[in-house]
């Protein structure tokens, strides 16, 4: 293509710079897109924390309810008219 056709009559320095700047573009993505990923897995986690924690909150509840044998049963509710 064109691009490369051109690529060939440009001189080496200019090939160079145009290499390091890409390399230093590349290395900036590559750390942006780690310190995003690593921040999705801290917010992941946080998220399973809170799951798990609402779970034991949860199910401390439900130890505290009485069992049914416990329960004494009142019949249904009297009615007034």
């Amino acid at each position: 293509g064109i691009i490369s056709a051109n690529w060939a009559t440009v001189d080496k320095e200019t090939k160079d710079y145009v290499t390091i700047i890409s390399e230093l573009g590349r290395k900036r993505y590559k750390d942006k897109m780690n310190l995003f990923n690593a921040s999705q897995k801290i917010i992941q986690l946080k998220k399973e924390h809170a799951e798990a924690d609402t779970g034991k909150k949860m199910s401390g509840n439900l130890k505290k309810q009485p069992t049914a044998s416990k329960l004494v049963h009142m019949g249904s509710p009297v009615r007034r008219n």
